[in-house]
């Protein structure tokens, strides 16, 4: 069996940082640093049980990414594969600050601004990437930091979709809640394998 841990640290800076130079929306979002309650997050992610016995360790090309996993990479003393295909979706042209992005690209996977990425494009890199990993660590740990929005796409391949009270996305795998619409300081989603076929989704 196959064990794939998808990991997304949620507490990073979006603020408090002025640039002198431009620097587009999606440049900012690629080297946002973790907060302090960031960096103590992934320092308890690192401790965590089910993580000390990992094979291999993938990263998106997010800072906030690769800062959450260098605790674990150090801790167990193994290289750290980072690939752009894991990381967060290319939000493109925000002309209208005002525009619910989030809201919009949940209710049609297909919606994008331009430049940007809708969910579906967002889903197929990661389908990619994850077939990829199966085929390189066959019965293997691995611990893949990547963030929400690829992590949720994902998911939807075997979830069923709804939508809470306010309109946010949930995903349930057999009638059990996997992402609740509600913002987490961080997520671990663990995925099981027989080879490339699914066996169990758990939060």
């Amino acid at each position: 069996m196959t064990t794939i841990y998808l990991i997304s640290n949620n507490c990073f800076m979006n603020d408090k940082i002025i640039y002198k130079d431009y620097i587009d929306f999606d440049e900012k979002r690629k080297y946002q640093p973790l907060t302090i309650n960031g960096e103590k997050i992934a320092l308890t992610i690192a401790k965590r049980k089910k993580l000390q016995d990992i094979d291999a360790i993938y990263s998106s090309t997010f800072f906030s990414s690769i800062n959450t996993a260098k605790y674990l990479v150090d801790k167990l003393n193994i290289d750290l594969i980072v690939d752009k295909r894991l990381d967060n979706r290319l939000v493109g042209n925000l002309t209208d600050s005002n525009i619910n992005l989030r809201n919009l690209q949940e209710h049609d996977f297909d919606y994008k601004l331009d430049g940007g990425e809708s969910l579906n494009d967002v889903k197929s890199r990661m389908i990619d990437i994850m077939k990829e990993i199966l085929r390189n660590h066959e019965d293997s740990k691995i611990a893949v930091f990547t963030h929400n929005v690829p992590i949720i796409s994902l998911l939807t391949v075997w979830c069923e979709k709804g939508f809470n009270y306010e309109e946010k996305l949930i995903l349930n795998y057999n009638e059990n809640v996997i992402i609740d619409g509600l913002k987490n300081d961080y997520n671990v989603i663990e995925l099981n394998y027989e080879k490339e076929k699914l066996l169990s989704i758990k939060k």
